[in-house]
């Protein structure tokens, strides 16, 4: 009876955020916020095109490498997660786990290991940075039966042989592929999400 009425306090929120959004198209706070508020309603693709332009103001659009932002954290990408998983986008969600502090590597495996998928699967594999999410996806996949998971299993041991994700390599030469997977990454997830 004295309840809080949520249609009308969402109806209000997306009132505020999308007329602060007019008049400061570029605040992370107001996008991520949008973007948290369409989570709410289920609203996934929404949800993610704000999260990816949240994304895209903080990290001066995927050019900066290192983030020290409130705006971006793993409550974020675990958002961004939830998002590409409710829209059958099992390989962007899986790759999204290495933007995390700490990837739930498990999680990310499922979703690699998912035949049902709308994003295009083993394309995404050469903007994968991070070798434990390749090493942990081939010792949990291999052997298997199934053609589609063995296609994408070929994919990562192809991929974990070249010489970029040697760990050997030096911080610099590490640092400058990670930087660009993940800004080619975060550019291709753009493309699908505002076509």
């Amino acid at each position: 009876s004295g309840g809080i009425n949520e249609n009308f306090l969402k109806q209000v929120l997306d009132v505020i955020l999308t007329n602060g959004l007019l008049l400061n198209t570029s605040n992370a706070s107001l996008l991520r916020t949008m973007a948290d508020l369409n989570l709410c309603a289920e609203e996934f693709t929404s949800a993610m095109q704000y999260y990816m332009q949240s994304y895209a103001v903080v990290t001066d659009f995927f050019t900066k490498s290192s983030i020290v932002s409130p705006i971006v954290d793993d409550k974020m990408i675990t958002n961004m997660i939830k998002c590409c998983g409710k829209l059958n986008f099992h390989t962007i969600e899986a790759l999204l786990s290495q933007l995390s502090d700490k990837p739930n590597y498990r999680a990310a495996v499922k979703a690699l290991q998912e035949s049902i998928t709308l994003d295009g699967g083993d394309i995404w594999y050469p903007m994968i940075w991070d070798i434990v999410l390749l090493e942990t996806f081939i010792s949990n996949s291999y052997p298997n039966n199934d053609y589609l998971l063995q296609a994408r299993l070929d994919e990562a041991f192809r991929l974990i042989g070249q010489q970029e994700l040697n760990c050997h390599n030096s911080l610099d030469v590490l640092s400058s592929m990670e930087h660009r997977r993940k800004s080619d990454f975060l550019c291709a997830v753009c493309a699908v999400f505002f076509d």
